[in-house]
């Protein structure tokens, strides 16, 4: 497994990974999005939304597109140039791990991790970024962050076939960050944000609308730009507010990254024994 993450300021578009759904015959049924996360010693996990995978919606139960996927195809952006590999996981057996919401009865959420493990020969020349999010990110951080402040969704709002770049979709915090959302009887551990997504965007990160350094393309390779420090991810997005079975609105759901954190570390102690994903290029 690489160890080789970076300590200087990331690509936002090239942090956000694009995620292409197959069905068993290998025909392409949707896109979503995703990012990494470092989530300890020389461990890397892929997070996105849960329904991207199963094609479920996480509370209704409601069946998502045409058919559930079998295979996942992950898109990761070379150093050496402008191009993007991808990588397949097998979705047959459920590679991911569930998270609960901690609120009673303890719902489960719509998102999942998957843990990677990369061939050190595969990755050699991959920019394998990953946001700040884990034990960077206090409960002191959120008192700066107001209704109302601009915030920007990374994702895919339209199927891409050559540059996987993600795009950004400008919005603005829509509901107290700290106090969690319910929908029915539920409370949920997410936050609203109001912008004008589309269908491909979930599973994204949700960070502040800041400057960055960022990294630039210039005579064949990635440089990183000075300035800015790591991007910090505030949340994972899960997509719009359905306000009627037909109908959806501008407000979006937001997974807060705090109780994120808290998750993975608890799933991380109480089980003794995790399925890796081993990662090969699919050139």
């Amino acid at each position: 497994m690489t160890t080789a993450y970076p300590n200087c300021a990331g690509s936002l578009p090239l942090q956000t990974l694009y995620i292409e759904l197959f069905d068993c015959k290998d025909e392409y049924l949707s896109h979503g999005t995703g990012f990494l996360v470092h989530i300890g010693c020389k461990q890397i996990g892929l997070i996105t939304a849960r329904h991207n995978l199963t094609a479920l919606d996480i509370f209704t139960g409601q069946k998502i597109g045409r058919a559930p996927p079998k295979k996942a195809k992950v898109w990761i952006p070379r150093k050496a140039n402008q191009s993007w590999v991808p990588f397949e996981i097998d979705l047959e057996n459920k590679p991911w791990i569930d998270f609960e919401t901690f609120n009673p009865p303890k719902p489960k959420s719509d998102v999942v991790i998957i843990l990677l493990h990369f061939r050190e020969k595969a990755v050699k020349d991959l920019l394998l970024f990953t946001f700040r999010t884990m034990d960077e990110v206090r409960f002191s951080d959120w008192q700066t962050w107001r209704v109302g402040m601009p915030m920007t969704i990374l994702g895919y709002p339209i199927r891409r076939s050559q540059q996987k770049s993600a795009l950004g979709i400008a919005g603005q915090l829509a509901s107290e960050p700290r106090i969690d959302f319910q929908i029915g009887d539920e409370r949920y551990p997410m936050y609203l944000v109001s912008a004008r997504t589309w269908s491909g965007m979930s599973g994204g990160p949700v960070v502040p609308f800041q400057g960055h350094g960022g990294y630039f393309f210039d005579n064949g390779e990635w440089t990183a730009a000075a300035g800015g420090g790591e991007p910090l991810c505030l949340g994972l997005y899960g997509g719009r507010l359905t306000v009627t079975q037909n109908e959806s609105s501008d407000l979006g759901l937001v997974w807060r990254i705090c109780w994120l954190i808290n998750a993975v570390y608890h799933e991380l102690k109480t089980k003794n024994s995790y399925t890796f994903v081993e990662l090969k290029a699919n050139e």
